[in-house]
């Protein structure tokens, strides 16, 4: 008898466990949308795990005022908040969304919810999800962008914010798009004052980061890769 139970035993954990069993099916997808600071799905990416409200000051991870597209996993929807603690104008996400226009780097908080009106995506969505846009591709530069990364490179996260005033902040900002600009990439959706204010948003984010590696992460940029390249021309 005791045998036959265990038997009984272990062939209900292996329906549980099988990826076609009940219970898994029915179980809750690893991630229910993907938001990217670039669009067409590029840049820092952040997967929603599941149903619920995330805002700018708790579980919101990425930084505020950051997100560009959004993929939104069929069966859900996104709504997104103009400010923190979801207050402000909503706009609701219900498919995948490459640019969110006048939404752009707009949202403080979200929400994620089911939404009844579509079938739930399975693992090929998932899997197509969960593949962020690749970083652009390095551009040569000369030994004075070599100089300039360098020195960027250096700057941390006090040396951004410390004693420095806004005025200085936006004409560091503007110094980085020319730089990037000389480098071969387009940076005409960037006005010094708005490039600064993101360098802000993503400094309040990540303070681990030089200055170099926040203007690359908001450029979609390898700061690797261009620290490498520049340094060969520079030769």
């Amino acid at each position: 008898m005791k045998k036959f139970v265990f038997l009984c035993m272990m062939i209900g954990a292996a329906l549980f466990l099988a990826p076609g069993g009940q219970a898994g099916a029915q179980g809750e997808p690893d991630f229910v949308a993907v938001a990217f600071t670039g669009k067409n799905y590029t840049g820092v990416s952040w997967k929603i795990p599941s149903v619920g409200r995330y805002d700018l000051w708790e579980r919101f991870a990425l930084p505020n005022d950051s997100i560009c597209s959004i993929r939104v996993r069929p069966g859900y929807q996104v709504g997104i908040y103009e400010h923190s603690e979801f207050g402000g104008e909503r706009e609701t996400i219900t498919e995948d969304s490459p640019d969110l226009g006048k939404f752009a780097r707009w949202a403080s908080s979200l929400e994620a919810e089911q939404n009844a009106d579509n079938a739930p995506g399975g693992p090929e969505w998932q899997q197509n999800a969960a593949e962020a846009g690749a970083f652009q591709k390095a551009a040569k530069g000369g030994q004075a962008n070599k100089d300039a990364i360098q020195a960027y490179s250096e700057m941390e996260e006090p040396d951004w914010y410390g004693g420095r005033s806004d005025a200085y902040r936006v004409m560091t900002g503007g110094h980085l798009l020319d730089l990037f600009a000389e480098l071969g990439y387009d940076v005409s959706e960037w006005q010094p004052n708005s490039f600064a204010q993101q360098m802000n948003n993503f400094f309040d984010w990540r303070k681990d980061k030089s200055v170099w590696e926040i203007a690359c992460m908001i450029l979609n940029v390898d700061p690797a890769e261009k620290k490498s390249a520049a340094a060969e021309q520079g030769r």
